[in-house]
């Protein structure tokens, strides 16, 4: 009868190519860290720059009124705006009043 030999605790040494390959491994983990990382900080800022194009201001009762105003005069369809061709046909003066006030000046704001 053959009896197998006992090994007693044989330390192997990890070989190059297994080293190699933790190595990569890490790296691997390190590169889904740091994209995991970058992602959401360009969800945060995108948020907080979001957040500060939404604080709308509020309309005084005195541009509420013109607002009023201008669109009985000048409102020909009768939808609540001025549209492109109303704006157009506004006079000179109620123009001016109106971008005194503070109307129009978004569009003027994306330009510049």
């Amino acid at each position: 009868m053959l009896v197998a030999p006992v090994v007693t605790s044989a330390r192997r040494w990890p070989s190059i190519g297994s080293q190699l390959n933790v190595a990569a491994r890490n790296n691997q983990n390190n590169m889904k860290r740091l994209l995991v990382a970058l992602v959401g900080f360009a969800c945060a800022v995108s948020l907080v720059a979001n957040a500060a194009e939404g604080e709308k201001h509020k309309a005084t009762p005195e541009q509420k009124a013109l607002r009023k105003e201008l669109i009985e005069k000048y409102d020909a369809n009768k939808d609540g705006k001025l549209d492109k061709e109303e704006r157009a046909k506004m006079s000179k003066d109620d123009k001016e009043k109106a971008e005194k006030a503070g109307f129009g000046q978004k569009k003027e704001a994306k330009k510049s």
